[in-house]
């Protein structure tokens, strides 16, 4: 028998909680006055069409009719009644997605599956009637008056924006990682060493990563400590039972025959586009560290390197600002099996690409240096497009939008920069559990002729669903790993993340896992009370949310960490995303704004893209 936890005190809050905490009571507040005092409701609530009518009106969203739709079915307003708790964490959860396309523009794998999906085959665990994953009609915005409308969103701005500013990492960050677990950042910053060297008008983004936040060079950059973005207010951690005993019971699969695939027809190559992302971030993988390797950018540094000599060995003295070909597959950078490094491969061969066609404009009027450094930026910018275009809308809903839009001011946040932090670290280990039996396939070539091979290998493969007891047995000892790191760290439960993100708290463990009945008792066994359950097994046990997409587990669904890492980023903001002499006159900024994986993949791979989806299985041949 499993222990349960005992003996739970809490502590004082951290003040970045605080914040979100008070935020998010004041958007309830502002709530419940525009129900009673616009709409002349007493009880204090909204009616899903007044709902609808609101985020329709100038919320700062923008959200289009069939936005709506697909959105608001997320959420349980069965009853036709919106509290301020959930208005709360719908306007969180939409504050936080990536930007959705424009009416003329909606997806067409939604306009493809919609009909498809009316019955949508979601296995165990299953959604409970009225979560987040049931299919809830809205009522037309029509039916309420427009004045209103506009007058109740005028209202609910200011504490809106004020709200999801204050939602998910903190930067710079209230506390780092050191081998003895998580102090403050000014503590352990003031003995961090001072020959940061970094220029703060580089016209070109470093190697390395530092530099974005002047005060605080080092963070963010290659070897920055890990962050914690919520650490935990509560005493529990000496009571848990050990972590080889919360992996075994909900984390691993028995065995490859209890493999959970996925309800979705969605193939490996999702999973290998995840591991690129994961690697290059540095994140989840087998070796743990205070210190991130890596840098906390999407800045292809699994390409490029990290330092000047690995970016020479990866040029290789080529001339026209080239890189070797094909060089930086095989390199050991990620951990992905055949397929992610076919990806690399295909990013190698598109600097390539750039190169040439920024040479060719240019002509002499750049050298060698900038040609390479330009290609680096465009490439690094498409890059970005495949992760707002491909990589994030599918994984949400199953999208693929034809613009990378613009991020809201309240996505960027005040201060620019990003440090990676466990808890991301924890997010993106859970996608482990999408690897099939059988593994990745780490041992065949992804190079040459090859690449394309190993990409339309992995188009024919289904992947596992992210839950509980799904990820592959190989993996049981980074798994205790990670689970000891979190527990050393003073990483925060799921329902202090939740507060962080906005969310609402999970009331019970029925509740937070759909109803699955076997599982709470599993989960009561360990944890005793829904406030104890740790983030990552948290993460592994909720409900997953139905879609066409990849149906993530409810928080991870709703968690705006992923696009924060480029939200924040000061070299993806709007004006050095159009600065010609950053990136390569107007084809290497035309090239930015227009990439999509598809693309890619049929001019560097040599693969054909069929279906609605470069995710869908058998979509590459």
């Amino acid at each position: 028998e499993i222990p349960r936890v005992t003996g739970v005190q809490t502590c004082a809050l951290p003040i970045s909680t605080m914040a979100a905490a008070a935020s998010r009571i004041e958007l309830a507040l502002c709530f419940e006055d525009v129900a009673k005092n616009i709409f002349g409701n007493a009880d204090g609530t909204m009616t899903r069409a007044q709902l609808a009518a609101i985020l329709a009106a100038d919320t700062g969203l923008g959200l289009q009719q069939w936005e709506l739709k697909m959105f608001l079915a997320e959420f349980d307003l069965s009853d036709n009644k919106v509290t301020a708790d959930k208005f709360c964490s719908i306007y969180s959860y939409l504050a936080s997605r990536p930007p959705t396309p424009a009416a003329k523009d909606a997806p067409a794998v939604l306009a493809a599956k919609a009909a498809a999906t009316a019955e949508p085959a979601v296995a165990a665990p299953a959604a409970a009637e009225g979560a987040e994953g049931a299919d809830t009609a809205v009522p037309a915005a029509q039916t309420v008056d427009p004045t209103l409308a506009k007058k109740a969103s005028e209202k609910l701005a200011g504490p809106a924006a004020a709200a999801a500013a204050s939602m998910g990492a903190v930067f710079p960050p209230d506390f780092l990682l050191d081998p003895a677990g998580a102090i403050p950042a000014e503590k352990l910053l003031a003995n961090f060493p001072e020959d940061v060297i970094f220029d703060p008008d580089a016209k070109f983004r470093p190697l390395d990563g530092v530099g974005q936040y002047p005060k605080m060079p080092a963070l963010g950059g290659s070897n920055a400590p890990f962050s914690i973005c919520v650490k935990s207010a509560r005493e529990y951690l000496r009571d848990l039972p050990p972590a080889r005993d919360v992996v075994h019971a909900l984390h691993m699969r028995p065995n490859d025959d209890a493999f959970v695939p996925h309800p979705n027809d969605i193939s490996l190559v999702l999973l290998a586009f995840g591991k690129l992302i994961s690697a290059d971030l540095g994140l989840g993988g087998d070796e743990f560290s205070a210190n991130n390797a890596m840098s906390s950018y999407l800045d292809l540094q699994v390409v490029y390197g990290t330092n000047a000599g690995e970016c020479d060995d990866v040029r290789g003295g080529e001339p026209g600002g080239k890189i070797l070909a094909d060089a930086a597959a095989a390199r050991g950078r990620v951990q992905g099996g055949a397929a992610t490094e076919a990806l690399l491969t295909v990013f190698s061969r598109n600097h390539n690409a750039l190169a040439d066609a920024i040479k060719s404009e240019l002509k002499d009027a750049v050298d060698d240096e900038a040609v390479f450094q330009m290609a680096r930026h465009a490439n690094i910018g498409a890059y970005r497009s495949v992760f707002l275009k491909d990589f994030l809308p599918y994984l949400a809903a199953g999208q693929h939008t034809p613009d990378a839009m613009p991020i809201s001011d309240v996505a960027r946040g005040e201060v620019r920069g990003v440090n990676g932090c466990v808890e991301m670290d924890l997010l993106m280990r859970a996608f482990n559990a999408m690897e099939p039996p059988g593994g990745l396939n780490e041992n065949a070539e992804a190079t040459g002729e090859d690449c394309g091979k190993s990409l339309v290998d992995a188009s024919k493969k289904r992947i596992g669903w992210v839950t509980r007891c799904n990820l592959p047995g190989r993996l049981h000892p980074e798994e205790v790993a990670a689970v000891k790191r979190a527990r050393a760290s003073g990483v925060c439960t799921l329902n202090e993340f939740r507060a962080q993100l906005g969310l609402a708290a999970w009331e019970s463990f029925e509740e937070m896992t759909g109803g699955e009945t076997e599982l709470c008792v599993k989960l009561t066994q360990i944890y005793g009370d829904v406030d104890n359950c740790e983030l990552y097994t948290g993460l592994l046990c909720e409900y997953n949310v139905g879609n066409v997409g990849a149906m993530m587990p409810a928080t991870a669904h709703s968690c705006s960490l992923p696009l924060n890492v480029v939200a924040a980023d000061k070299w993806f903001q709007d004006d050095v995303l159009r600065d010609e002499s950053v990136m390569g006159g107007a084809v290497g900024v035309k090239h930015a704004e227009e990439a999509n994986l598809a693309s890619l993949l049929e001019k560097h791979a040599g693969v054909k893209v069929g279906g609605v989806s470069v995710f869908e299985i058998g979509a590459l041949e």
